[in-house]
């Protein structure tokens, strides 16, 4: 449509036009009605006449990209502007004490929403007090505070400070996003909204303010009443948290990085504990005032909306909890004795109950790899070679365990040293990437293991190789190399399974095949490490580890086929339906080849392809569904003796695992999934058609069948 039609449209609308739900009446420009849109249509018409034809409507701060952009990703910018009044915040109003602390709670809230995925524009810069610090130069943010008189009153001196900690706070999760860390949301970046997050604010400037507040706010607790005392302190607490939050942040060392840590978990009971302190028609009053919900009108470009529901309060220092708990124990990593230890608790790591927040998950990649070495101890090669050594041994006259070297060159025959060099540059990289992605959000990280499949799987043929060799050579004849290289790779393809479980690729009714694949690989591994912890040349220190990860892997194995069995009796009960559109022939390998690709064409292991998986299926399918309740319950009540004997028994082997085995967190989960399940498989053996359904409880990594 051309100017001049749209200028002839206008006109005859004229007169008639409603904004919102309200018609507006005339001359009454500037109206705000109930639901917050002005009426502008005066000045909307007024602005149409001076058009001319052909002319482009255009502001120097809105680009054509800008308006590409916003449309591409269906920008509420695009509609909201021309009805978005700002928020005016008179900044130099003296706030109360209570106002001060239901600012502050609010402000933490929203910053841990945008830790766990919120965009900016619908958490953190809503804030009033924020998006005015963000939105100014730097060189103009000093130390006065938000009111631009000369003198500073009580919100100048406790809340500006304690603002600028939250911001500093985020500048640094920002940083790791930079330098490549992080791989997660783009819009966690502040430079998509041509934004400061006080990048060069010195941080000496930033401590000695919190000290100031605090000081202050000590002289002035005792002038109050018990009451008001009370609201004071519940400041203070807050204050002295974020100061510990940005101790943590900055890394300096592992001992004051701890005790902030301890810190915070002293500090997080107490602070909830006056939550309550301010009712909801104060957080009203708040929101209403210095909150704005809209504030994306005023963003040159943001993120789409995805109106992710706000957690509370409570929650949100429950997540500071979280957070201090999961640094705590990546910390511990540091007093890991052994590199099997390590790479170990990075793949323990990825089976937590719940997400890491981005900056603990990139505290365990700048912890484990920092200076370009493996947990500040070992460097890369060496790092891989001990791996290899204490799962199944390294022939002496190739590996010097007290230099942690291999030897001379020129003592390695001519005919495998440049395989000897192609495998250890090869693993050495393949072992630092699978500690590094182990960090990653769950999506990433099975992606990256998807990526880093073929690359095993080169090595491992290399390992088979040089093994070879050394068995012409009467070197020790159980295949160090290939052995240990195997067991990676099958936990390579143990987590992609199970991750693509846990992020729901799998539809209900694709759940035997899933669990029937799954089986098959712990099959396979429940093999080759029973056959390893059984060869005369493995050093015995790595039988006792080898021997302990033979029994997790038999009580997770009994686990899941458990869950194979309970799937088909759920789908011959008709708790789990299944569409008709899936019988097709082709949409059944359709969908059997998107989810197990990465695996169809590996030589070893030996992958199981759909006709086995339907075979299987089908074997399990021709028994009575009270054959398959008692299977069903073997299985179960099978899984649940051995987690309980592993769990007891834990491993005592130091040297290898430190007390805080992440593994027995997830076996626990496990165990919680078998009883639910034997509870209501003993409900289904009386009554088959009783009310149960599949149901997901938090924290357990597999849903279970339980009453409706």
């Amino acid at each position: 449509m051309s100017v001049k039609e749209s200028l002839s449209l206008l006109n005859s609308m004229q007169g008639n036009v409603k904004i919102g739900n309200v018609e507006p009446a005339k001359g009454n420009e500037g109206y705000v009605d109930n639901a917050g849109y002005v009426d502008c249509t005066k000045s909307y018409f007024e602005a149409t006449k001076s058009l001319k034809e052909e002319q482009l409507v255009c502001d120097p701060k809105f680009t054509l990209l800008d308006s590409i952009s916003a449309f591409e990703i269906m920008e509420p910018k695009m509609d909201s502007g021309i009805d978005y009044q700002p928020l005016r915040v008179d900044f130099s109003r003296d706030l109360s004490y209570l106002e001060i602390l239901a600012l502050m709670d609010l402000i933490v809230s929203a910053e841990k929403e945008w830790h766990y995925g919120s965009p900016l524009s619908e958490s953190l810069l809503c804030s009033a007090h924020v998006f005015s610090i963000c939105k100014s130069p730097i060189s103009q943010v000093g130390d006065s505070g938000f009111s631009s008189g000369s003198g500073r009153n009580t919100t100048d001196i406790v809340l500006f400070p304690f603002v600028l900690a939250v911001i500093k706070c985020c500048d640094i999760v920002h940083r790791e996003f930079l330098m490549g860390n992080l791989y997660d949301e783009e819009d966690i970046s502040s430079f998509s909204y041509h934004m400061s997050f006080l990048q060069n604010y010195p941080i000496e400037k930033l401590n000695y303010l919190l000290q100031s507040s605090i000081e202050y706010l000590a002289s002035e607790v005792i002038k109050f009443s018990a009451e008001l005392r009370q609201i004071i302190e519940g400041i203070l607490n807050r204050i002295q948290l974020r100061i510990g939050i940005l101790r943590v942040y900055e890394r300096s060392d592992i001992k004051t990085t701890i005790d902030a840590l301890h810190l915070i978990k002293n500090l997080v009971p107490e602070i909830q504990n006056t939550v309550s302190v301010v009712d909801s028609s104060i957080k009203e009053s708040i929101l209403k005032q210095y909150w704005d919900f809209r504030v994306q009108a005023q963003l040159v470009a943001t993120a789409p909306v995805r109106n992710i529901p706000p957690t509370g309060i409570e929650h949100s220092y429950q997540r500071i909890l979280y957070f201090a708990d999961d640094m705590l124990l990546i910390l511990n990593s540091h007093t890991l004795a052994s590199s099997l230890a390590v790479y170990q608790f990075c793949l323990d790591f990825t089976r937590l109950n719940r997400t890491p927040e981005p900056y603990v998950r990139s505290s365990l990649q700048a912890l484990i790899t920092a200076n370009n070495a493996v947990n500040l101890r070992d460097q890369p090669t060496s790092y891989m070679l001990e791996c290899i050594r204490e799962f199944s041994g390294l022939p002496s006259n190739f590996y010097n365990p007290n230099t942690r070297t291999v030897i001379e060159k020129n003592s390695i025959s001519s005919a495998y040293g440049p395989l000897v060099e192609s495998l250890i540059a090869h693993s050495t990289n393949i072992m630092v990437d699978l500690v590094r992605i182990c960090s990653h959000n769950p999506c990433r990280f099975r992606r990256n293991l998807i990526n880093l499949l073929p690359e095993i799987t080169v090595a491992h043929f290399e390992a088979e190789a040089l093994d070879l060799k050394f068995v012409a050579k009467s070197l020790p004849s159980n295949g160090p190399f290939s052995s240990f290289i195997y067991h990676v790779k099958l936990n390579a393809i143990e987590h992609i399974l199970l991750s693509s479980f846990e992020q729901k690729l799998h539809q209900p009714y694709q759940w035997p095949h899933f669990f029937a694949v799954l089986d098959h690989v712990f099959s396979i591994h429940q093999t080759h490490l029973e056959l390893h912890g059984k060869d005369r040349n493995t050093p015995p220190m790595a039988k006792t580890f080898v021997t302990y990860l033979h029994r997790i892997l038999n009580a997770i194995k009994e686990t899941y086929s458990g869950y194979l069995l309970l799937t088909v009796l759920c789908m011959r009960l008709n708790i789990i339906k299944t569409p008709s559109f899936t019988l097709d022939e082709k949409i059944q390998e359709s969908y059997y080849m998107a989810h197990y690709r990465p695996l169809i064409n590996l030589r070893q292991p030996k992958p199981l392809l759909r006709s086995e998986a339907d075979c299987i299926i089908k074997n399990l399918q021709n028994f009575s569904t009270d054959d398959l309740i008692i299977k069903s319950n073997e299985k179960f009540t099978a899984a649940k003796n051995s987690l309980i004997n592993v769990i007891k028994s834990g491993f005592e082997q130091n040297e290898f695992i430190n007390p805080y085995f992440l593994q027995t967190n997830y076996l626990k989960n496990l165990l919680c999934c078998c009883i639910t399940n034997l509870v209501s498989l003993a409900i289904l053996s009386k009554d088959h058609s009783a009310n149960l359904k599949i149901v997901e409880i938090p924290g357990n990594p597999l849903p279970s069948l339980s009453r409706t």
